[in-house]
């Protein structure tokens, strides 16, 4: 029997079978990130996470830009607060990591927007 007959009579034995919902979107999410140790997000302003050298240090907000890609993060850190945009394609979970504790994650909003 032939491939090309093989194929044909299995087609005809057994039902169509449909992609499930957001595979596809999915499947790029995953191709996106598929070299995540190579890709690691490139800060746009180093000079902006450098410590500002004034005497007692700044308790105020900073504000970072990372970029990897189509895909740009803004972030003002606060003393008590970060928030954030996702800029690009989602829906997008942002998670928070911190060397002492559990990270944290939450989804981004409808215009990318998130808070810890």
């Amino acid at each position: 029997m032939s491939d090309e007959r093989l194929l044909a009579d299995l087609g005809r034995a057994l039902p169509p079978d449909p992609a499930p919902p957001g595979l596809a979107d999915r499947a790029d999410a995953l191709f996106a990130v598929r070299d995540l140790d190579g890709g690691l997000a490139e800060l746009l302003e180093p000079e902006a996470a450098e410590p500002a050298g004034v005497r007692g240090g700044d308790i105020g907000t900073d504000q970072l830009t990372f970029e990897l890609g189509a895909v740009t993060v803004e972030l003002t850190v606060g003393p008590n607060r970060i928030a954030g945009r996702v800029l690009g394609a989602g829906p997008w979970t942002v998670t928070l990591e911190h060397p002492t504790g559990t990270p944290a994650s939450t989804p981004a909003g409808d215009l990318g927007e998130f808070a810890f």
